[in-house]
């Protein structure tokens, strides 16, 4: 078991529900990576999310998901049949996927989309580390001992409870769902943008911009030097790690590192 998702497992709530901070996320992006590649850590590098796939046992099919990219991809634990759309009958089709597939759209191949192919690779692998089986059978564990607890105070069988109870539990259900998409889509972020060389390469490129600065932050306003600076340095972090251009304006945001870029970013239309 990869020690990121034992990480994962202990992070499980005494009512099953997995709850996890990007302060947690990023920990474990950095143990998966620290197994994988420790050199990504090291220094600013891309992060082979195809080949990070293949480390954790699952393998990549490219299948037509949706008309256009609505649906991007998808993670197979068991064999099953998933909807694909035929382009030559304009009709969506069954198609069986073997187990520990992760499936992406097709489209995603075409170069426009580039990055945002590598985030919905990075996405599906948090679904491998936060959804997987072994959580799921803990999570179900934990939530049916909690049940049998809760129907045996209110004198009711454990399907006599689900029953009276069917709404609120489609809800937390759901909720739950919600709740892993969110972990998977901060996972997503962290895996292919790693906080610690990001901070390298901004650090650095500033440095080459402004030799004299001594400050730990950078301060930019909207003129047109400090525009073409953003500018460049965001093209940078896409060149680096394969992300796009909208991923690699947030991190520039979320690092705090260059002050005023907000307003630079959001007029520039990076």
């Amino acid at each position: 078991m990869s020690r990121a998702i034992a990480e994962v497992e202990r992070l499980i709530a005494d009512n099953g529900e997995l709850h996890v901070s990007i302060h947690q996320t990023r920990r474990i992006v950095n143990e998966l990576l620290s197994e994988f590649d420790p050199e990504v850590l090291a220094k600013p590098k891309k992060v082979e999310v195809d080949e990070l796939v293949d480390f954790l046992g699952f393998r990549l099919r490219y299948e037509r998901l949706s008309k256009g990219i609505e649906i991007l991809g998808v993670t197979c634990f068991e064999p099953m049949n998933i909807p694909v759309y035929n382009p030559e009958t304009g009709k969506v089709e069954a198609c069986w996927i073997t187990e520990k597939t992760v499936v992406i759209n097709v489209l995603l191949l075409e170069e426009r989309y580039k990055g945002r192919y590598a985030y919905t690779v990075a996405h599906e692998i948090g679904h491998i580390i936060f959804d997987n089986a072994i959580m799921r059978e803990r999570k179900h564990d934990i939530r049916g001992r909690a049940l049998e607890e809760f129907a045996e105070e209110l004198c009711f069988t454990v399907d006599e409870f689900l029953e009276r109870n069917a709404k609120k539990e489609a809800e937390l259900a759901k909720a739950e769902r919600q709740r892993i998409e969110r972990l998977c889509d901060n996972f997503a972020a962290c895996l292919l943008i790693p906080d610690g060389t990001v901070d390298m390469l901004i650090r650095a490129e500033i440095k080459k911009y402004k030799p004299s600065n001594s400050s730990a932050c950078l301060y930019v306003n909207p003129v047109e030097e400090d525009k073409q600076f953003v500018h460049s340095l965001v093209s940078k972090i896409v060149e680096t790690y394969g992300a796009s251009r909208e991923a690699a304006g947030y991190k520039l945001r979320d690092t705090r590192i260059i002050r005023g870029i907000s307003e630079i970013l959001d007029n520039k239309g990076i």
